[in-house]
């Protein structure tokens, strides 16, 4: 991570529970936030309508695509028939998505993309178990490749609530975006 000197990085967090025909669509940004050098965190317009113009980019279609093709990393089709068996029909009033439950992961910025003040976002596809771990993630959308390992770790970070049915936890699938910004501090 390079030295922030002086900018403002912002991390918006748009997470989207798959289950009950929810869609990527369904998500909005449920948390920006920004890291300023000396670890304070307040609002820092700039950034956060960086990282909010870029999460647009890599939202997914009703096929399961990216919606702008050019962010589209790889299929999700592997992916989505090895979880499909884990999954429980979610199709029911009862059920109730999961959801992140304590976002961890600081906020973490490639370096030569801060350098360069780029925005960016990476959509994945994480599985949640029953007690709120994930156990499989797939990176498919990037604005830049250089953004998925700071996604990642983003998302394997964040402790999850699992999804519910009657109360009873299940194992879930969803889709998180991570996107990023920089501004002037």
């Amino acid at each position: 991570m390079a030295d922030t000197g002086g900018l403002a990085l912002a991390l918006a967090l748009a997470f989207t529970s798959a289950g009950a025909g929810a869609s990527a669509q369904d998500g909005v940004l449920a948390e920006a936030s920004v890291a300023l050098p000396d670890n304070k965190k307040q609002a820092h317009p700039e950034a956060i309508a960086q990282a909010s113009s870029q999460e647009s980019r890599v939202r997914l279609d009703e096929d399961h695509a990216c919606r702008d093709p050019a962010t589209q990393i790889v299929p999700v089709a592997d992916f989505l028939a090895d979880v499909k068996a884990r999954r429980v029909d979610a199709d029911t009033p009862e059920y109730r998505p999961l959801a992140v439950a304590e976002p961890r992961a600081p906020v973490r910025y490639p370096g030569p993309l801060l350098l360069a003040r780029t925005p960016g976002a990476v959509g994945i596809l994480l599985f949640v178990e029953t007690d709120g771990s994930v156990s499989k993630i797939l990176s498919v959308c990037a604005t830049d490749p250089a953004f998925v390992p700071f996604a990642e770790q983003v998302v394997r970070a964040n402790r999850y609530r699992a999804a519910t049915i009657s109360g009873k936890p299940i194992p879930d699938l969803a889709y998180q975006i991570v996107a990023y910004g920089v501004g002037e501090d």
